[in-house]
């Protein structure tokens, strides 16, 4: 089985790679029962390969009426449109870096064609014989169902549906708490204080060490 190309047909090659090319990026993986891992801020997702159709570069995004406040607009797909959804603002991550040259991950829901914006689409894995972890009591289980530990980085298991349901934002304080902890020197939107919040910076990389150690276990 094949990937991708940048119009969404289907590639003969199977050579689990991803690939820049032609302003897009091109998806071969060795079957569908694999993961892409993508990373939004500090944060790390993974979904199912199976539930994407197609990886691309950022386009023209034209703004939607009545949008929600996390949906950036819409661009042309497949002679439909996909609307866009802006996962820092979901996660209340503040403002994109200037320098990002974000990519669009396109999945077909019920209600049409959604694209969750990511900054970087990093690697497609095989999901045989993964040690997943359950998901720490502050996650909202309703978005994350597992977490994995790839690279020395802790990775949210969920779904492209789920992330689109958050086009008004997150509204669990207690992921907010976790997300404080686990990236302590990350920026974190406070809606109720319009302010930025910035945690206490880590000291030591013991110490650090010992957090993230805790978190993942929690």
């Amino acid at each position: 089985m094949g990937g991708w190309d940048c119009t969404g047909n289907l590639l003969p090659k199977a050579d689990n790679k991803i690939v820049a090319k032609d302003g897009c990026i091109t998806v071969s993986l060795e079957n569908l029962q694999s993961l892409i891992i993508f990373r939004v801020g500090p944060c790390y997702f993974c979904a199912e390969i199976n539930q994407i159709e197609s990886i691309v570069d950022v386009t023209d995004i034209h703004a939607l009426p009545q949008a929600p406040k996390c949906m950036l607009g819409g661009f042309s797909f497949r002679e439909d449109v996909a609307s866009v959804i802006d996962l820092y603002c979901c996660f209340n991550l503040g403002h994109k870096p200037a320098k990002s040259k974000p990519s669009l991950i396109v999945a077909k829901l019920k209600s049409g064609y959604v694209a969750c914006q990511v900054d970087e689409v990093l690697e497609i894995i095989n999901d045989k014989n993964l040690k997943w972890s359950p998901v720490p009591r502050l996650l909202p289980k309703n978005i994350f169902n597992k977490i994995l530990l790839w690279d020395d980085k802790i990775v949210l298991h969920t779904h492209i549906a789920s992330l689109a349901s958050l086009v008004n934002g997150v509204q669990d304080e207690n992921f907010f708490t976790w997300l404080k902890q686990q990236y302590p020197n990350v920026n974190i939107q406070d809606e109720k204080q319009n302010e930025i919040i910035t945690a206490h910076p880590v000291k030591t990389q013991a110490k650090a060490k010992k957090i993230k150690t805790q978190i993942y276990q929690n």
